[in-house]
Formats: structure tokens, C-alpha cells, sequence
């Protein structure tokens, strides 16, 4: 990973306290995260990519823009 892309990748991690992974992958690719929750890139179409996600019941799976928007709702009821 060049220098630019990493001071991103760090700058991005800024919301979640940590330094984030970068990694590239190709249709048909996986990542395994913990042991338990697989990660396949399925598909890849101009500037989406379908991603689909293997994990146990118990692993709570939601879009970060959906939790984004929750915890701006409650700071607005604050």
C-alpha cells in the first residue's frame, strides 16, 4: 500500500478509534474475520461491489450508515 493510501486508510479509521485494514480483493475473493464471519466479494460492477456474509445467529450484522444515523437521532434528542 502506497504512503497516500495508508494516511487514508488512518484517516478514515478516525470514527472508530483504530487503525483500519486495507485489503484488495477479486469476485470470488474471501476474508475470514475472528474465526467465524467469512467475507466473499460476489460481484464487482463499475463502483458497486456485492459483498456476502457468512456468520453465526448471534453475530449482529448491520450497514454503518444505518447505525450512523441512529446515534445522530438520539444526540438530536439529547
Amino acid at each position: 500500500m502506497n504512503a497516500a493510501k495508508s494516511r487514508e486508510a488512518e484517516a478514515g479509521a478516525r470514527d472508530g478509534g483504530g487503525k483500519v485494514l486495507v485489503l484488495t480483493r477479486k469476485e470470488e475473493e474471501a476474508f475470514i474475520i475472528d474465526g467465524r464471519v467469512k467475507v466473499v466479494i460476489l460481484q464487482i460492477e463499475g463502483n458497486q461491489v456485492s459483498v456476502g456474509i457468512q456468520a453465526p445467529k448471534d453475530v449482529h450484522i448491520v450497514r454503518a450508515e444505518l447505525v450512523e444515523k441512529d446515534r445522530e437521532q438520539q444526540e438530536e434528542t439529547t
